[in-house]
């Protein structure tokens, strides 16, 4: 009896290994990599590296993604930031799959500064003028749209924007953005 119970505690956790494992390395699509495209043409382009502010992107044959805008906050009443500023993101995601998408606002977007420093999305409520982060599912052809606030040092003047729809597979966006 002993002998069969620790040989199901390590089989269970080595078999979950080994599918995690399966399913990272099985991947090795790149449909998370952005093109721009004409909103009023619909063609796309090769897509450079990086984009800016107001760009449509397309991201794979899931989204189209667009940063409307990036503006800064110095707080208010009880929402002061505690390493200088807000930066607030304002994003518009459109389903454009065939089928309904999850999002999440916490695995599938990061930010960090040029310098590689990454900085986590601020936990704020009742900021003036500022919406929720896209979080839940989204039906083919919906919108979700909302603000992301990160707290940054007023001296960083330089950051990267991401998203990346599939933690499992390869390929982001990757949206430059100064201030």
């Amino acid at each position: 009896m002993e002998k069969t119970f620790m040989k199901q505690r390590f089989f269970i956790p080595f078999l979950l290994l080994i599918g995690t494992l399966l399913v990272a390395c099985g991947s090795t699509s790149s449909a998370n990599a952005g093109t721009t495209g004409s909103p009023t043409s619909g063609a796309t382009q090769t897509a450079p590296s990086h984009f800016k502010v107001s760009d449509v992107v397309m991201v794979g044959a899931t989204w189209k993604a667009v940063v409307n805008s990036v503006t800064t906050n110095t707080g208010e009443n009880y929402n002061t930031p505690t390493k200088g500023i807000y930066v607030i993101v304002d994003i518009t995601l459109t389903n454009i799959s065939n089928k309904e998408q999850n999002i999440s606002s916490f695995i599938n977007f990061k930010m960090k500064g040029s310098d590689g420093t990454a900085y986590n999305e601020a936990f704020t409520s009742g900021l003036t003028g500022v919406s929720p982060a896209p979080d839940g599912k989204v039906e083919t052809g919906g919108l979700s749209k909302g603000d992301f606030v990160y707290d940054i040092p007023v001296a960083v003047k330089s950051l990267v924007f991401s998203f990346s729809p599939d933690a499992f597979a390869s390929g982001q966006t990757i949206w430059d953005l100064n201030l």
